[in-house]
């Protein structure tokens, strides 16, 4: 063959898709035309002669335009499958007149120059027509391929199919049926690639052979299934004709149609043998009917008697509702009642009309009685108001006046005590629930009231107190510089520091130690300059206390002596629980002791301080 000049592709395109077209035209031209899927029936035009095809003229005859007027035909025509050959043919026969005008051309060259073929206006046509022959090609492959894929899915899905019916435990109607259709299916579904048809033929050649059989093995089975189903319905017509002892017409009725459920459900029996079963299970029928209507019939008297008995009791609770004069009196009338009423739910046949207007009228009566009951009572409720509301004065009212200050320093501690002392009240107090859970419940409402204005304030606090321990800082720096330089009069020079030091607030509790070790570390000089066999913190203690004016000095000592005696009461019980169970041992009689040690240590350093109130002030 003539090689072709650069740019025509043609004979490039990968064969493969169209090797498995060629090799499944045999499958394809054996289906018939109506059932073919669309790529089958391609494929089967590509395996007839076009009725157009030039193959019959001589190619090697025409002209450029002549070719390219064909292959443009080709390339609009609906497929373009059954065109390669001539295409081909078509493209050898291009590539030869090209090379033929290549030739003169390099004849009529004259230029310096190394010679280059020029192409012309046809060739880029005719470049053009084959690239859209080649994709349209290529389009028509992958449809034809797809299609074989799809139809290769679906007989998948038809044996699969056929492969869950045949592990199916039981051959049905049903089965027979859908067996049927998908044989059907499998008929009217086109070919598959050819690398997986003889695989799927056999496994459908297989499961359909097991299939028949089992279809043969139903319709045997059938005929014992008969058999089976005359003596299930002669078991039953037994069944049937001991019912009739049974004087249950609930019971009668349940087993009734029980045995009707099993009997529609049984299939049917030999026809040699159907009039005899079904004339024998009629009378039997008829008879137990019959015998239903008497039960319910004795049923319904039944029924009357329990509905006349329950009115009447209905009318002994509608007598005990009038005033009763004390509470005994409507104890005893509320227990006589409680006694009728257990009385009318003993047993007794109801219809569900009956159950639901008896209930109707017992709820009437008994809504009645505890009206008055309720009426009676108003006036303990009216006392529990009263109560209520002096609580909610003497207390609750009072958490809310704490809960609008402004300062709220130690109101936290007031706030519990309050609390602690109405949630004894309330316990003590003879007050009805409702109002009692009503007055627990304005109570914590007020509680959480002030816990969320005590954290409102707790975190302005420690704004606060950081900005103090800001300003405490720079103090302390300027503080070291000052001493540093030295100080002539050490006593004058600490009382202003520390009068400075109180006016600057407190600091952060984690920061505390921080600043006063530092303070400390700065004073200490000064203090061992003032001598004096007092320790640091009684120095300091007497400077702070003699900074302070008499008034707040005498405000100071009352708080004292109140923190001295609570703190002295604390330890007290403390150290009579250890006298009690100190001989035990155990972390509750090791924290007893630690408790008692801090609170030796706080009442130690409060009464120094209360001594030298005392000599300030005396």
């Amino acid at each position: 063959m003539t090689l072709r000049p650069e740019g025509l592709f043609l004979h490039s395109i990968n064969a493969a898709p169209m090797t498995i077209i060629e090799e499944n035209k045999e499958h394809i031209e054996s289906q018939p035309s109506s059932t073919t899927p669309e790529g089958a029936s391609d494929a089967a035009a590509d395996a007839r002669p076009d009725e157009n095809q030039e193959a019959e003229e001589d190619i090697d005859s025409y002209t450029r335009e002549e070719l390219i007027e064909i292959l443009r035909r080709k390339v609009n025509a609906g497929s373009v499958r059954a065109s390669v050959d001539l295409v081909r043919e078509i493209e050898d026969a291009y590539a030869e007149l090209r090379k033929a005008r290549e030739q003169q051309q390099r004849e009529e060259w004259q230029q310096d120059a190394p010679f280059r073929y020029q192409p012309d206006a046809l060739d880029d046509t005719f470049q053009e027509l084959l690239r859209t022959f080649r994709e349209k090609l290529k389009e028509e492959r992958k449809r034809f391929l797809e299609q074989l894929e799809k139809n290769y899915e679906v007989k998948k899905g038809i044996v699969e199919r056929l492969k869950e019916l045949a592990a199916s435990s039981e051959f049905t109607p049903a089965h027979v049926r859908e067996f049927r259709q998908l044989r059907e299916q499998w008929h009217h579904t086109g070919p598959v690639p050819r690398r997986v048809r003889e695989k799927i033929e056999q496994s459908y050649r297989f499961y359909v052979a097991a299939l028949f059989k089992m279809q043969d093995q139903y319709f045997d089975l059938m005929k014992t299934d008969k058999a089976a189903n005359l003596r299930i319905k002669r078991e039953l017509l037994e069944q049937l004709q001991q019912l009739p002892a049974v004087q249950d017409p609930f019971r009668l009725r349940a087993e009734f149609r029980r045995i009707m459920e099993e009997w529609q459900h049984c299939g049917p029996v030999p026809n040699e043998h159907a009039e005899e079963i079904r004339t024998a299970f009629q009378e039997v029928k008829e008879r137990i009917t019959q015998q239903l209507d008497t039960l319910w019939d004795d049923l319904r008297r039944k029924e009357a008697e329990t509905e006349a008995r329950r009115r009447a009791i209905i009318e002994r609770i509608e007598a005990l509702t009038q005033p009763y004069p004390t509470r005994r009196d409507w104890e005893n009338a509320v227990n006589e009642v409680r006694a009728l009423v257990a009385e009318f739910h003993q047993p007794g046949p109801l219809s569900p009309k009956q159950r639901r207007q008896l209930r109707a009228a017992l709820k009437e009566a008994l809504d009645q009685f505890y009206g008055l009951r309720r009426q009676f009572f108003a006036a303990k409720d009216e006392e529990s108001e009263k109560i209520a509301r002096e609580l909610r004065k003497k207390y609750i009212q009072r958490i809310e006046e704490l809960t609008r200050e402004e300062n709220m320093k130690g109101a936290r501690k007031i706030m519990s005590e309050l609390v602690e002392k109405c949630e004894r009240e309330i316990r003590r107090k003879d007050i009805s629930p409702p109002v009692r859970a009503r007055l627990r419940k304005e109570l914590k409402e007020a509680k959480e009231a002030f816990l969320k204005k005590w954290a409102d304030y707790q975190a302005k606090l420690e704004l606060v107190e950081e900005e103090n321990y800001k300003k405490k800082k720079a103090f302390l720096a300027d503080l070291r510089k000052q001493v540093e330089t030295g100080i002539d009069d050490p006593a004058a020079f600490l009382k202003k520091t520390l009068q400075q030091w109180r006016k600057l607030g407190f600091v952060p509790r984690a920061r505390k130690k921080e600043v006063e070790e530092e303070l400390r570390e700065i004073i200490m000089p000064l203090m061992e300059q003032m001598g004096g066999e007092e320790g640091f913190e009684t120095v300091r203690t007497r400077l702070l206390l003699e900074t302070m004016p008499r008034e707040e000095l005498m405000d100071r000592r009352k708080k004292i002596n109140a923190e001295i005696a609570h703190l002295a009461n604390e330890k007290n019980k403390l150290e009579t629980n250890l006298e009690m169970f100190g001989d035990l041992g155990g972390k509750l009689v090791e924290n007893y002791r630690e408790r008692v040690a801090r609170l030796e240590e706080k009442l130690n350093i409060l009464r120094n301080e209360q001594t030298i109130i005392k000599e300030l002030l005396d």
